[in-house]
């Protein structure tokens, strides 16, 4: 009986617990897959993606973004690192880094291959996730280490 109980102690929510945490807005780096994922809020999402790049990600019942996704990350970064002469982007705001990330990226050229109502639908999120980005804390250090790495 005694097992019991405190087993379900382990179980019940206390000040310490995950579960009674804040969440704080965070862009990370997800080596393994290379991709980068910001997320501003803690809810479940709907994944809309835009092309090989850009997956935006919306609310689940309300027009609104609540992240994105950049694939290919690690790469693009390299790309922008030397689109800027190798300079450290460590201090770069993430806007800054999707931005570069996406013209570098040939996001102007995926778009045009695309007919010109996907074209514009393409631009708006586009657009879009830039702007999303502006609200983004910093990239950590480490995670942009691991991408240079």
């Amino acid at each position: 009986m005694g097992t019991m109980s405190n087993f379900l102690e382990l179980l019940a929510p206390s000040d310490e617990s995950p579960r009674g945490a804040t969440f704080v807005p965070v862009a990370r780096f997800y080596p393994a897959m290379d991709f980068l994922l910001y997320l501003a809020e803690d809810v479940s999402y709907r994944a809309d993606r835009v092309d090989e790049i850009l997956t935006v990600l919306w609310h689940p019942y309300e027009e609104r973004l609540v992240g994105i996704k950049l694939k290919g990350f690690a790469c693009l970064v390299q790309e922008v690192k030397r689109a800027l002469g190798n300079q450290d982007i460590s201090v770069m705001p993430l806007v800054t880094l999707v931005a570069e990330a996406l013209m570098q990226g040939g996001a102007q050229k995926l778009i045009a291959e695309h007919e010109q109502p996907r074209r514009d639908a393409m631009r708006r999120k586009y657009l879009l996730a830039v702007d999303f980005a502006r609200k983004a804390p910093p990239v950590s250090a480490d995670d942009l280490q691991r991408v240079a790495a």
